[in-house]
């Protein structure tokens, strides 16, 4: 009898824990969706028309926020003129070296300068924390080029935590359209009993929610012009690694990972 009243509240703490993730994440979404349609959209906008006229969007996240450039390079479903900015030095699995040369204050313009970032086009720079040198310094260094910089950042976390780059901005403070995640601060959502520190993060959810919903507004963009949407299509559907060649061919020389 012990055993089986052990399961049960087992099952109804993991009952009660999912549904208050869900509430979380739901609660996130919502406020992406009611208060930065207008940012996503401009950005949206912004991205069309440097498309239509051959230029790419750049997309720079250190740390986990590389999983959101991964997300927006190369993926079905995601947009083709995307120079994705995966330096390997910068990747979460390097764990304190990719913190520490995340926190490298001249690194950005080696990044720039690397992967071809030009007038007029866009930077799309993700950062959770957004204070750290290389997110602050691309977007300010992208700007003095006559790149237009779009950020994806907690606004609120980030107003909360002193900037560690040589400008002393913050990211939201520096980019022409920012789009807040409403991540709360330290990114974890739930908080467990007997456990001092919150646990689940959300910024993954929310940022691949807000890059998926400017997909969308791009592809929509280009529908109403009555042109195609340059997307790339599954290799696994049938017909997948034949509508990917022209894009292929199109962009090889625009995109470093191409």
């Amino acid at each position: 009898m012990h055993k089986s009243l052990r399961k049960k509240e087992i099952k109804e703490l993991a009952t009660d824990y999912s549904n208050l993730f869900y509430d979380k994440i739901l609660e996130t979404l919502s406020a992406i969706k009611n208060k930065e349609r207008d940012a996503i959209e401009n950005a949206a906008n912004i991205i069309t028309e440097r498309f239509l006229n051959d230029k790419v969007l750049h997309v720079l996240g250190t740390g986990h926020s590389m999983i959101i450039t991964q997300e927006l390079f190369y993926r079905a479903g995601s947009l083709v003129p995307v120079n994705a900015i995966m330096d390997s030095s910068l990747l979460s699995i390097n764990a304190v070296k990719s913190t520490l040369t995340e926190r490298l204050s001249g690194y950005a313009k080696v990044l720039l300068d690397y992967y071809g970032i030009s007038k007029n086009d866009v930077l799309f720079v993700i950062s959770l924390s957004g204070v750290n040198a290389v997110p602050v310094e691309a977007a300010v260094e992208a700007k003095e080029r006559d790149v237009h910089v779009v950020a994806l950042t907690s606004v609120k976390a980030s107003s909360k935590l002193q900037p560690r780059n040589k400008y002393g901005k913050r990211l939201y403070e520096v980019a022409n359209i920012t789009i807040d995640n409403h991540v709360p601060f330290g990114d974890a959502s739930v908080q467990l009993k007997n456990l001092p520190q919150a646990v689940a993060p959300l910024s993954t959810i929310a940022n691949a929610f807000i890059v998926n919903l400017m997909v969308i507004k791009v592809a929509e963009n280009y529908l109403t012009k009555g042109l195609q949407p340059p997307i790339w299509v599954s290799s696994n559907v049938p017909g997948g690694d034949e509508a990917n060649e022209r894009y292929l061919k199109k962009y090889q020389n625009k995109i470093r990972h191409l």
